[in-house]
């Protein structure tokens, strides 16, 4: 039987001369030597596609090679280009299946399975109950394989499945427990009156006074009578203050800090202008002293007499040198900071609202204005500091300067002095904890 195996295949022979392919032969598996292969119909040209139908009546099913090679109009022969197939034979489709077995996970040996109950035939259809008692739960593999009427065993084609137990005596839960938050260990949890039976339901009222406001968890687990604790199911929920009004909810305690925050109840005490938190609405107004040049943050907040906490509110602020006028003529600049060597700006007018405009800078922590006043007769003066090189700089009190006071000093504009005072009302209705 002739069966074409060489569908489309081509050579080419490239050089620096022209020329033509005139002769072409395949041969297959054994090389016969040029030009005493089985010759191929060419067209000659520079370039070929050839088609050829190859006789592998007499090769055994296989494994086998075909190699092509072409010569040109100089009579020479190119190198062989060889290509693998294989030839599947024809008479498998005459072979009967015998018999059929199955084994699970470990081969016991061809012949050696369970045997299948089944239909000879070129084709078979294997339907049948398999038992898997014996088999362990979990995963395991079937196997099955076929014998044709030469005595040939196929190959085992292999599935994988896994074993569950159904026990129809589902054990009796004998007791139950539940947690909150933390997981205490299974048996160490609040036990739960339960009867025993394969299935339960809980109506239980729990007692929560004891733990914190704010998100909770609680979690519950129970175990069989073969003394097996199941996993334990979570569920989270939210406790609120107590809203009935049956007692007074009044201001405890407060704090602020300043830049880090030690936690609630570790930072700056202080009290109310009454000097007492006994109600649920206070005024208070604090001082701060000792804070260095620069911007910082403030937290304050406010306890109340069930012991809850409120929110922080967080403002920030910013601290700058505190400016004097040495009562002379003529008048001369002073202030404090921290920041040695920075350059500092005046700023003057001749109105509190300005405008201000700059009549010199210096490193230094003072400045004398030498020049004479005429007229008007009041000026006004405030400075500026450059902190660092990103030029962060920061307004300090506005003094101001009048020939006949020359101590005269404006109140701070815009930016607190190193002494800062903060005066408010605080309100527990306003604070967190509720």
């Amino acid at each position: 039987m002739l069966h074409k195996v060489v569908i489309i295949v081509f050579a080419a022979i490239v050089s620096v001369h022209a020329t033509v392919i005139d002769s072409a032969e395949y041969y297959v598996d054994q090389d016969p030597g040029v030009g005493q292969g089985v010759n191929i119909p060419t067209t000659p040209d520079t370039v070929v596609a050839l088609s050829a139908s190859v006789d592998v009546g007499s090769l055994a099913p296989g494994l086998h090679i075909v190699g092509l090679r072409v010569r040109d109009n100089r009579g020479l022969w190119s190198l062989a280009d060889v290509r693998l197939f294989y030839l599947i034979g024809t008479e498998h489709d005459d072979h009967e299946v015998l018999a059929a077995e199955y084994f699970f996970n470990q081969d016991p040996g061809a012949g050696n399975g369970v045997s299948l109950a089944i239909t000879p035939g070129a084709e078979i259809s294997v339907t049948a109950s398999l038992d898997v008692d014996a088999l362990a739960n979990g995963l395991n593999t079937l196997y099955l394989r076929v014998l044709d009427d030469r005595g040939l065993w196929s190959l085992a084609d292999s599935r994988q499945f896994y074993k569950l137990s159904l026990n129809p005596s589902q054990p009796d839960i004998v007791a139950a427990e539940y947690f909150f938050n933390q997981d205490p260990g299974a048996g160490n949890g609040i036990s739960l009156a339960v009867a025993a039976a394969p299935n339960i339901a809980i109506s239980e009222l729990i007692d929560i006074s004891s733990l914190p406001y704010g998100l909770n968890s609680i979690s519950l687990r129970t175990r069989d009578s073969r003394n097996l604790w199941s996993m334990a199911a979570s569920r989270v929920f939210y406790t609120l203050p107590d809203f009935s009004g049956t007692s007074d909810q009044l201001l405890a305690d407060a704090e602020y800090y300043v830049n880090v925050d030690p936690g609630p109840g570790n930072g700056i005490p202080f009290l109310p202008e009454d000097g007492a938190w006994d109600e649920d609405v206070e005024e208070v107004s604090e001082s701060i002293a000792g804070i260095p040049i620069g911007r910082h943050v403030l937290g304050v907040r406010f306890r109340d007499n069930r012991g809850q906490w409120s929110g922080t509110v967080i403002d920030s602020f910013v601290v700058g040198p505190l400016l004097t006028i040495l009562p002379q003529s003529p008048p001369v600049l002073n202030w404090q900071g921290e920041n040695a060597g920075a350059m500092t700006y005046i700023w003057r007018a001749t109105q509190t609202n300005g405008p201000f405009a700059v009549i010199d800078s210096t490193t230094t922590n003072s400045f004398t204005d030498n020049e004479n006043p005429v007229a008007p007769s009041q000026r006004f003066y405030h400075v500026t500091q450059q902190l660092t090189t990103a030029a962060n700089r920061y307004r300090l009190p506005d003094p101001t300067f009048d020939a006949s006071q020359l101590d005269r000093v404006g109140s701070p504009d815009k930016v607190s002095s190193a002494a800062n005072t903060r005066k408010g009302r605080a309100s527990e209705k306003n604070t967190g904890g509720n």
